[in-house]
Parts: C-alpha cells; structure tokens; sequence
C-alpha cells in the first residue's frame, strides 16, 4: 500500500507539515475496506500508515511533478488532521506526466488529479515502479540520518534555485520570447490534431493520446511562463520558479523516453522538441538529452540524424554491438 497526497497549492510541500480537512482524508478514493482499516485514525493506523510511502501530487492544473516521501506523525485536530513528513531524493522520481500515465496501474482514477485529498493504495509501489520506469525508491532514513538527509536536500535545493535565478536574470528576454514562441507551436499543433478525422479505432485511440501528451506539455509550458513573470517581479520567487523548471525539464525527458517515435514522425514535432529543449537550456537545467544533442551536432551531425541517433531503439542496437561475441 501506498499514501497519495493531492494538494492544489503550488507550496504544498515545501515545508515538512501540511492540514487538511478530516471529510478529505480515507474517505475518497480509496477503498471501502481501507477506509474501514484505517479511518478512524486510532493508534494502530497510524503507526502502519507512518511505515507506507507517500507520493506528494499537485492537482493536474499546476504541471508540476509529484514528490516521493515518508510520513513522520499525525495529528487529528479539531476537524483537520495535521500531517509531518519528509521529502526524499528520488532521482529520477516520476513527472506529472509519468503519473497520469500510470493513474491505472497505481490506482489513481480518472479525475482524482484535480481534488485535493488523502487516499490510500491497494498497490506496491516500489514494485511498480521499478517495474514501469525504472525508478528505484530511496530506503526510509532514521534517528541520525534525518537530520543528515534533510540538510543535503536543503543544500541541494539551495544549489538548483540559485543556478536556476542566476540563468533566468541572465537570459530573461530570451526565456520570455522562447516560451511565448513554444506556446503557440503548441497552440497550432493542437488545431491542426483537433481537426483531423481518424478512421480506425485504433488511430483515433492514437489521436487522442497525441493531443493528451501537447494539452499536458501546454500546461507546463502555461506553468512556465507564469513562473518566469512571477520571478521578474519578485527576485524571492525562487522556490516556485526552480521548482517549475525542474518539471518542465523532466516532463521535456519523459516525452522523449515516452514518445520519440511521434517527436521523430515529422519537422513540426521535432521542432516543438528542440524549441522546449532550448528553453531547458536558458533555464539551467538542460535536459540529458539535450546536452547530448548538443555534442553531436557541435560534432558535425544535422540535428535530424542526431535526434534519431538518440533513440532508445538506436541505443539498444548499439548496446548489442558492443557486448556480441567475437568469432573465433
């Protein structure tokens, strides 16, 4: 089993405590017999609750990808519960993305994403995501290493919101122009899907994951662009703005990872792919992949070549080259 958090504040969780109300906690979304096993918030549930992981989301409309942690104590207080926990690195974790693309194997239904509540899982998640992306979850710390934990992911953090702040006041027109650019080739590009007409069920069904994957990068991008004014504004804003930086840049890795083949079908989606690449790149948090474009094409290579060069297929076939047996 697992605890899901959904929050619609953006700061959710960047602090280590968060309130909610007790009629949004064990009683939506979540099983009758869970809800039975643990509603009532006595002592037993809780100390087992306390043992689960956590996935800490954003409502769907806020782009940003959800965090991995524990829960440390709850409290029930005066109609609201009251929650202590701690954030763990996960690298990689999943983006927001990655989440609606599992919403089916990790329980999650179909509009869950825009409610804020607490709910528990029926599902392993380590398992789960080891087995779907890869993701293999930090083990829980305790007593010393808390404390030690804690103060890395703070340095870290610190680390990423100067470097992010630094980037942004030094490309800040360019970023502007960049995802105001990116934002209508987006804009285009759902016009243009939204009048087509597929015939077969199984393109229609191909169609409608096409315009899910631009709604989903327009969201970041929107989330972007308000991040960015919200810093010019107020230099403080540097939590918001690295934060939202860090989605976009992971949401650009998953897309690839997910949807090269599309990316690589046509000009158009190549250049919404290269053109949100440049962007990572201005913010300071350039993506693996775009760093490795970078190289081939400094190297000599077209840009086309290059992204093809970098498919998951490409690499596999390369893999098996090195490792086949010599002849004897």
């Amino acid at each position: 089993m697992y605890n899901l958090f959904v929050s619609g504040n953006r700061d959710a969780w960047k602090s280590d405590t968060w309130e909610l109300e007790r009629s949004r906690c064990l009683r939506e979304y979540t099983d009758e017999q869970i809800i039975k096993q643990f509603g009532d918030l006595d002592a037993a549930a809780i100390t087992k609750l306390k043992r689960m992981p956590c996935i800490f989301a954003y409502e769907s409309g806020h782009g940003l990808d959800p965090l991995y942690g524990v829960l440390r104590d709850i409290k029930k207080r005066q109609g609201l519960v009251r929650f202590k926990y701690e954030i763990l690195r996960a690298a990689p974790f999943l983006s927001a993305q990655d989440l609606e693309q599992l919403s089916l194997k990790l329980d999650i239904s179909k509009w869950e994403l825009n409610r804020t509540h607490w709910a528990v899982k029926d599902v392993n998640l380590v398992r789960e995501l080891r087995e779907t992306r890869s993701i293999i979850l930090p083990k829980r710390s305790h007593s010393r290493d808390d404390s030690r934990s804690a103060q890395d992911l703070t340095k870290s953090n610190k680390v990423i919101r100067t470097t992010v702040a630094k980037a942004v006041s030094a490309n800040a027109e360019a970023v502007v122009l960049e995802v105001s650019a990116l934002s209508v080739l987006i804009d285009e590009k759902l016009e243009a899907l939204r009048s087509q007409r597929p015939n077969s069920k199984e393109a229609v069904e191909r169609h409608k994951e096409s315009i899910a994957d631009y709604e989903r990068l327009k969201v970041r991008v929107d989330a972007l662009e308000r991040a960015v004014s919200a810093f010019r504004a107020n230099a403080n804003e540097t939590q918001t703005l690295a934060s939202t930086a860090i989605s976009f840049k992971d949401g650009m890795q998953a897309w690839w990872r997910d949807k090269h083949q599309q990316i690589l079908d046509t000009s158009f989606n190549m250049g919404i792919f290269l053109s949100a690449l440049g962007i990572c790149s201005l913010l300071g948090v350039s993506a693996d992949v775009g760093a490795t474009i970078t190289g081939v094409i400094a190297g000599g290579m077209p840009v086309v070549q290059g992204l093809r060069s970098l498919s998951p297929e490409n690499n596999k076939k390369v893999r098996r080259r090195r490792v086949a047996p010599r002849r004897k």
